[in-house]
């Protein structure tokens, strides 16, 4: 072991004197990256239960497997014809319309809204 030089009994009492000297600044210091490190955390922690909710709500409103898009009008007793193929689970009348929507940022972004009669019985 090397023997204690005074440089480095000097360099430790300044930085005794620096630690005593600012003692709040510290303190505050350490709130401040605690609550740094808690909002990181609670930030982590809702993104991952917002991105499993969404899934599984999304997955409950059972989405559409395919789209058949038709000129002119349609009949009903065509979505009945329709729902009596074999493996074909549901199917709806309804109408797309295609939109945009300008974001945050003023950039158009395109959307395409689903409109059908009624959710509840129309399945």
């Amino acid at each position: 072991m090397m023997p204690k030089s005074r440089h480095s009994s000097a360099f430790f009492a300044k930085i005794r004197r620096d630690v005593l000297g600012s003692w709040g600044k510290l303190v505050v210091l350490g709130m401040v990256l605690g609550a740094g490190v808690f909002i990181l955390t609670m930030v982590g922690a809702s993104a991952s239960v917002l991105l499993r909710e969404m899934d599984r709500n999304y997955e409950a409103t059972n989405p559409a497997s395919a789209t058949i898009e038709l000129k002119g009008p349609v009949r009903q007793d065509l979505i009945t014809k329709v729902k009596a193929i074999p493996g074909v689970i549901g199917a709806r009348l309804g109408q797309t319309q295609r939109m945009r929507v300008q974001d945050a940022g003023g950039h158009w972004q395109p959307i395409l809204i689903f409109v059908c009669e009624d959710m509840k019985t129309n399945q």
